[in-house]
């Protein structure tokens, strides 16, 4: 709810989230603890989305789309992440996964599994426009076939 809409009173998301209002305020007395909660939690499962990559085994391209396909599963953690440092308010953990990313791309460029002429960053940006076309499409669709059509278009933009 917060992604769609920042705004959200913490009324909204109590209905939301089908719990009385008096037992969201027990856990998060303020919407500003709320919103650190969902930042840390979003943090943490993108520094899993990484671990889980494998970020340094094998060629950087295949690295590249595992964490393509980890950020498909958990796109509404990356997203609040993506508004996050959108907004402004980027933490130092997006930081880092930023700088992980393109360290990846870099070293996929050297070693030739990704095209040298693509800036880290246009990639960077790119796997977030595939991975919300994933998601939009596996709305209507199975997962697995819109997963499968993101690994296929995202090698076919990084490849020599």
């Amino acid at each position: 709810m917060l992604i769609n809409d920042r705004s959200a009173s913490m009324s909204d998301v109590a209905k939301e989230a089908d719990v009385a209002r008096s037992t969201l305020h027990r856990y998060f007395p303020e919407r500003s603890d709320l919103i650190d909660a969902v930042d840390a939690f979003a943090s943490h499962q993108l520094a899993e989305i990484l671990d889980h990559a494998r970020i340094n085994e094998g060629n950087a391209a295949d690295a590249l789309v595992r964490i393509a396909h980890g950020y498909f599963a958990q796109w509404d953690v990356v997203m609040w992440n993506f508004v996050e440092i959108t907004v402004g308010a980027s933490s130092r953990q997006s930081s880092e996964v930023d700088a992980q990313l393109l360290a990846l791309v870099e070293r996929g460029q050297a070693e030739g599994s990704i095209d040298h002429s693509i800036p880290g960053a246009f990639i960077r940006y790119t796997i977030y426009t595939l991975v919300d076309a994933a998601s939009e499409y596996a709305r209507n669709h199975h997962r697995s076939e819109a997963a499968m059509l993101m690994d296929v278009t995202l090698r076919k933009l990084i490849a020599p």
